[in-house]
């Protein structure tokens, strides 16, 4: 028997990975206007959850969360704020290349994002790419170290968080734009089955 076959062996097939990261960018431009709607930097957690598909490969579930606010950036307009929360499920896959002790994979994933305020909500889709290292990737307990691009897929001329009603119809961001980026680093912890 090979060293290879003997290490797919003892490759465990199911992984489970919690995590807490720090998410950045994103923003929406306002439509007729040189005025735009800032995602705030801030902290991230999530779940991952990986089955192994092949010797470098598995296939990979991403549920992540960041809760933020959307800050209005104008000269003309007095600063607004909106809560919002960015939630990201996502199914993809990712590729390992080989090592005892630290490993490093790439990642893809596709799904959608749900962008929510306390009014109101809205689902688009979305993908991601991203490169981390996973440490002890043999043991039953490991590391997970990663940095993942997110692209969110929005209407050219997109309304969101409206509310209508018999007195007003108001939307809170009226996009002009087609794609919101976000970057995001994490650590996890993997449990490996």
């Amino acid at each position: 028997m090979s060293f290879g076959a003997a290490a797919q062996e003892q490759r465990l097939d199911l992984e489970i990975t919690p995590y807490g990261g720090w998410r950045f960018g994103g923003a929406f431009d306002v439509q007729e206007s040189t005025d735009s709607w800032e995602i705030e930097d801030s902290s991230s957690f999530g779940l991952i959850l990986n089955l192994r598909e092949g010797f470098n490969t598995q296939w990979e579930i991403l549920y992540s969360r960041q809760s933020s606010d959307a800050r209005l950036n104008s000269t003309t307009q007095p600063a607004s704020r909106i809560d919002m929360d960015v939630q990201m499920s996502q199914v993809g896959g990712t590729y390992q290349w080989e090592g005892a002790t630290v490993r490093p994979y790439l990642v893809a994933t596709l799904g959608g994002t749900r962008l929510a305020a306390p009014s109101d909500s809205d689902v688009f889709f979305s993908g991601s790419i991203g490169l981390g290292l996973q440490i002890l990737p043999e043991s039953r307990v490991g590391i997970r170290l990663e940095a993942r691009a997110y692209g969110t897929l929005t209407d050219s001329d997109t309304d969101l968080f409206c509310s209508t009603g018999p007195d007003e119809n108001i939307c809170a961001i009226r996009v002009d734009g087609e794609v919101l980026g976000q970057f995001e680093t994490f650590a996890g912890v993997v449990f490996r089955f």
